[in-house]
């Protein structure tokens, strides 16, 4: 069994959720590619997710071309681990009300210069749906 390797911080990232964002957005489609998603059909930022009575609203959506779709929770936090914590049941809570509308779940990423090995572990040793996405700078690493 190969040992996986440890995340190595490179940098640090200066600046807010929405600065995050948008570095992905620029390079959504690279990242796709390199992450075997597919296709992107169609991106939009801050997706509002409409439910009875209220709405959440998710930081990226992508529609894949091949049907399947992909949301995206940007995280920032310095000492992450509160942070991701809330990012799974963000991305939970998202994939599970857009499933109907997409016939299947999409694939659920936390997106984040930093994981918590922590928060990897957990979301492992449970077996939940979600991916994450260590962007350090101009490199992108996708953690399935």
């Amino acid at each position: 069994m190969a040992k996986e390797n440890k995340i190595q911080q490179h940098y640090d990232f200066v600046g807010r959720e929405r600065d995050l964002e948008l570095h992905i957005l620029e390079n959504i489609h690279d990242i796709a590619a390199e992450c075997g998603w597919g296709e992107i059909r169609r991106v939009e930022q801050q997706f509002t997710v409409r439910l009875v009575g209220h709405h959440v609203v998710a930081d990226i959506m992508l529609w894949h071309t091949d049907g399947t779709g992909t949301v995206i929770e940007c995280k920032t936090g310095k000492t992450n681990r509160n942070d991701l914590l809330m990012g799974i049941g963000q991305v939970l809570f998202y994939g599970v009300n857009l499933s109907p509308r997409l016939g299947a779940m999409p694939r659920l990423v936390i997106a984040s210069p930093a994981i918590s090995p922590y928060v990897r572990e957990t979301i492992k040793a449970i077996g939940l749906p979600i991916c994450l996405l260590s962007v350090d700078g101009e490199r992108s690493k996708y953690l399935s």
